[in-house]
């Protein structure tokens, strides 16, 4: 036992001071192999970052009200019984599914619109614009305060086919619209004919609002008035009581309408958790449309999560193409400097061969020196490529999104994962020049001394011919389809893997190909040029056309950092290209009008006229939307 560990411990030790001794050209390696760390895991953390400060950003783009999600339900006959079957459904999705995301619910119910008249008018109800309702808030004292007069009764006196004796609240705005005081009395009739002819109301009360810019206010000119704008139209308050155990026997043909007012909260919707979100605002809408006669929901919080998705879908794929061949550049900067490395520890590796080391033990010393390095690198990586991201933040380029502030990454698992597959790619990169290191013998090593290096295994089988030739067929594909985003069976779409690679196969070929060309090309250069050239530049190009192997090696870097630098600067604009298409395909045009009304009363206007008559409109054009049936399809 003790015999291994002073053997380890001597291996060790010789594969430091090998490391040490060539540390200027080894310090390149390291650098290539965390460039392939840090690639890989910030890809992850730029996308998860860029994905969280969109999504923020999306939602700055509505206002606060209209990503509250307001719920109307109806249902009848109004009773405890009735109205509590569906707020046990609300309150039960709201503490299991959406409590998470949000920070206050306010509820209120409303019946339908009654007609107004003066005590003893109730014959001519209707014949004018004077309308009412009735509704309730919970906890209703928290938001208001009484100007004048008294809260009021709870109790209303009902008999069956008498009058319903009622007392409620108005708001100052509906007293000094309508001219009405404490004591003031009016009768409230039904639309439809009930067991109660009428309600007698009595005003008890006048408030004022406590904050006007409170939701809940949001809730009654949203929904509650909505239907009544164009009338003249007085809402009357009264208790949660007295609407159940008065109005509810009163009129047992009557439905009310039960709202919710759910403020969202945001912050708290990330994209780890938008698909719940989604999901749990699907379960919420299935449940209250089962469970009530008639369901409503308005809020713009699905449109701007869904719009997320849409944008975010359409942009990953450009970084992920990015990111594909940033790697293959990398991975073979690191294949090079390798391969020079060997080149440079030939003599050494001769002598390990002299000294009786076999080949496995020469492979195993540049493992163990290219596990260590990966190993750093992939601890390493993702915590560098944090601190770059966060700086992007400070930059012009993300001034709009971050306001000048570090971007929030956040170091993940997937981060530290990807930056091991990082550090794994860069190893079997390292192994490539590792095997061909553990082959080199003496006799073989006088061999290429003497003679040029042959053919690249690329070239004796034709590999760069067949990529560039797989990479045309996708091409052709690519070009046909028009997208590397692809349409499933039912309609889904999802990006092509295949066609995400096809910008490497071509670049890596063209490369190779370039390769495979470059020797042809300067011996053809140093015959025309051998009669006219001198003899020092001559030798150069002999050289070059002999030996290209050190010399085409720095061209097909060059070769693919070109190709990356012109395929990232088109690509800019190809993508820019096509936002604007998507936008202009979703709209038909440079802006749609959509839900325009026309008064069937009155003269006849060309609306199609008044708009070309705006300055700037060159041409408008009426377009109607339907359904429509292939009648020589129909038997």
């Amino acid at each position: 036992m003790g015999n291994i560990v002073q053997k380890s411990f001597l291996a060790i030790q010789l594969i430091l001071s090998r490391s040490l001794s060539h540390w200027q050209l080894y310090f390149t390696v390291v650098i290539g192999v965390l460039l392939s760390s840090m690639i890989m895991a910030g890809t992850v953390l730029y996308f998860d970052t860029l994905k969280e400060v969109s999504l923020q950003h999306t939602f700055e783009g509505y206002e606060k009200n209209e990503l509250n999600i307001l719920l109307q339900a109806d249902r009848g006959p109004v009773s405890y019984d009735e109205s509590q079957k569906i707020i046990d459904v609300m309150e039960l999705h709201y503490e299991r599914d959406m409590k998470w995301f949000v920070s206050q619910i306010k509820h209120a119910g409303k019946t339908p619109t009654f007609s107004i008249t003066p005590p003893g008018d109730e014959i001519n109800s209707g014949e004018d614009n004077a309308r009412s309702y009735f509704s309730y808030f919970p906890e209703f004292g928290d938001y208001v305060f009484l100007s004048d007069g008294r809260w009021p009764s709870k109790e209303g006196k009902v008999k069956f086919g008498d009058v319903l004796e009622l007392e409620v609240l108005i708001s100052s705005e509906s007293a000094t619209d309508y001219n009405l005081f404490v004591g003031d009395k009016f009768s409230v009739i039904p639309y439809w004919d009930d067991v109660t002819p009428f309600v007698s109301v009595t005003i008890s009360g006048i408030f004022e609002k406590e904050d006007e810019t409170d939701n809940l206010w949001y809730l009654e000119d949203r929904v509650m008035k909505a239907k009544t704008q164009s009338m003249d139209t007085i809402p009357l308050y009264i208790s949660e009581e007295s609407f159940m155990a008065n109005l509810g026997p009163a009129f047992p043909k009557m439905n009310a309408t039960y709202l919710w007012l759910m403020e969202s909260d945001t912050n708290a919707i990330s994209t780890k958790n938008i698909f719940l979100a989604q999901n749990n605002l699907i379960d919420l809408r299935s449940s209250l449309t089962a469970a009530a006669f008639s369901y409503r929901e308005n809020t713009s919080l699905d449109e701007a999560m869904q719009k997320f998705e849409t944008r975010q879908f359409f942009s990953q794929f450009p970084m992920m193409i990015l990111m594909v061949l940033i790697v293959c550049v990398v991975l073979y900067y690191v294949i090079m400097l390798a391969t020079i490395l060997v080149e440079q520890q030939k003599e050494e590796i001769i002598l390990m061969r002299i000294r009786g080391a076999n080949s496995l033990q020469i492979l195993g010393v540049f493992l163990v020196e290219g596990f260590s390095v990966c190993l750093i690198a992939s601890v390493l990586g993702p915590i560098l490529a944090f601190f770059v991201i966060s700086f992007l933040g400070i930059t012009p380029v993300f001034d709009g999104l971050t306001g000048g502030d570090f971007l929030p990454v956040q170091l993940t698992v997937a981060a530290f994962s990807m930056g091991c597959v990082g550090g794994v790619l860069s190893f079997f990169a390292l192994l490539i020049p590792a095997i061909h290191a553990s082959r080199i013998g003496v006799q073989n090593n006088r061999s290429n001394t003497s003679r040029p290096i042959g053919q690249s295994l690329f070239q004796r089988y034709y590999i760069d011919v067949m990529l560039i030739i797989v990479g045309l067929l996708l091409f052709r594909q690519l070009t046909e389809q028009g997208s590397v985003i692809g349409t499933q069976l039912f309609g889904e779409m999802v990006i092509s893997q295949l066609m995400l690679v096809t910008p490497a196969l071509m670049m890596v070929g063209a490369a190779l190909i370039i390769l495979r060309l470059f020797p042809l090309a300067m011996r053809f250069l140093s015959r025309l040029l051998s009669s006219v050239m001198p003899v020092g530049p001559m030798l150069g190009l002999w050289n070059m056309s002999r030996n290209p192997t050190h010399y085409a090696r720095l061209a097909l870097l060059l070769v693919l950092t070109a190709g990356l630098g012109v395929f990232a600067t088109s690509f800019g604009s190809t993508l820019e290209r096509s936002f604007k298409e998507r936008v202009l395909y979703s709209t038909g045009a440079d802006i749609k009008i959509s839900d325009i009304t026309l008064n069937d009363k009155g003269d006849s206007k060309d609306v199609v006229k008044a708009y070309e008559n705006i300055s700037g409109v060159n041409k408008a054009t009426p377009i109607i939307r339907g359904f429509g049936y292939d009648v020589s399809k129909l038997s």
